[in-house]
């Protein structure tokens, strides 16, 4: 769309040399152009902060769907779920036949941990267009980590914790998921609390640091980590863990 309006905009010009609206006009479509351009080649590149600068240029250009799904993509990359999900909720308001909103806000969804919803919406992506590559890859991917982290909780449950640990790994695998996202850090920190149940301290360790540093504020990964830690025969460690997490809540009593 964006080239078919440079094009017909650079023949206008020609047509009318010198004409300042049409030349206006362009400028903003190029500007345009390249902003779309640069955001997409981040994302693909994997440095979601800079398509997000890109994404957001671009909308002091145009509020059009694309740029704003554009800095849903960027968001969600960086494991910032809300605000994409206020994002695509408008868009899919606006148009609700748009496919990349209606993966966008699943994804999100599935991101928060929220695979009922997350799954409708991208099976409702689907619906609308069934051969749709980007929607039916998300599917696969959420269908198949929501349904190893359902056999995660269950072993858990049942106190089959390897078979727990195995399942969340599967999960992890199968989501793919942004560092710093709610799922990474939540499945970590089960993961962990598996583990610290095989008595696998130190692995226990590396999944609560990894689930701290996706979600600083993650409780479960703390009180896993000073457990660990406890058994290790470092109780000064595990109490500075927990005072870490008091310092971000002084009002917590469980904590306390």
């Amino acid at each position: 769309m964006l080239t078919g309006a440079e094009e017909s905009l650079r023949s206008a010009s020609t047509r009318c040399p010198g004409k300042k609206e049409i030349e206006e006009e362009l400028q903003r479509v190029r500007v345009l152009s390249a902003h779309l351009a640069e955001g997409e080649r981040a994302l693909s590149g994997g440095e979601p902060a800079r398509a997000l600068e890109m994404y957001a240029a671009a909308l002091k250009v145009t509020q059009c769907a694309a740029v704003q799904l554009g800095c849903a993509r960027a968001e969600i990359a960086l494991g910032r779920c809300d605000g994409a999900m206020r994002t695509t909720a408008a868009v899919i308001r606006a148009e609700p036949g748009n496919v990349r909103a209606y993966a966008a806000r699943g994804h999100a969804l599935c991101l928060k941990l929220d695979f009922d919803q997350g799954m409708k919406h991208v099976r409702e992506g689907l619906r609308l267009d069934p051969d749709h590559a980007e929607c039916a890859s998300l599917f696969r991917r959420m269908k198949r980590a929501g349904a190893a982290l359902d056999r995660g909780r269950t072993a858990a449950g049942t106190r089959d914790f390897e078979a727990a640990a195995i399942a969340f790994t599967e999960s992890l695998d199968a989501a793919q998921a942004p560092t710093h996202s709610p799922f990474t850090a939540a499945v970590l920190a089960q993961r962990a609390n598996a583990r610290l149940r095989l008595k696998e301290y130190s692995a226990a360790l590396v999944d609560c640091a990894a689930a701290i540093a996706s979600q600083e504020d993650h409780k479960p990964a703390y009180f896993t980590q000073s457990t660990a830690l406890l058994h290790l025969g470092k109780p000064q460690e595990a109490a500075d863990s927990l005072k870490v997490l008091l310092e971000m809540d002084p009002g917590d009593e469980t904590v306390r």
